[in-house]
């Protein structure tokens, strides 16, 4: 089914509305707008929902040259992976967090953060590791 109108409609503006509008059509739209602007490799830093979005773009360009993924749980959905240098953060605690299975089968560089949940990306101690790692991934 094709969806004609991808538009994202912020009437309802909850997380749970806005979700479920990335899920149905946003995810999409935001990846062929990546395609659309970014004509060169890049390095990407997303959190949740928006490492979805890099990851498949990166699938279907070829053009990241890194990619560093917070929270980013859709991920487990994924049987392919983009190329390029790739690290995942999860909180040990989100219940959505790709199953270890998974993250050793895809062969991905990945740290599960003990006593953490979703919104890890929010704590001021791991956006200072968090810093450190990007400034060695970048060349």
């Amino acid at each position: 089914m094709i969806v004609a109108n991808l538009e994202i409609y912020k009437t309802e503006y909850t997380q749970a509305n806005l979700h479920k509008q990335f899920v149905q059509s946003g995810i999409e739209k935001a990846v062929n707008k990546l395609i659309d602007i970014e004509k060169y490799p890049i390095n990407i830093l997303a959190f949740s929902i928006g490492g979805t979005i890099a990851w498949k773009y990166g699938i279907r360009t070829g053009k990241i040259t890194s990619l560093v993924c917070v929270s980013s749980t859709r991920l487990r959905k994924e049987t392919e992976k983009p190329s390029g240098r790739l690290k995942l953060f999860f909180g040990e605690n989100d219940e959505f967090k790709p199953e270890t299975e998974w993250l050793e089968n895809m062969e991905l560089d990945y740290q599960v953060l003990s006593h953490k949940g979703h919104e890890v990306y929010s704590e001021r101690e791991f956006a200072e590791l968090l810093s450190k790692i990007i400034i060695k991934m970048t060349p």
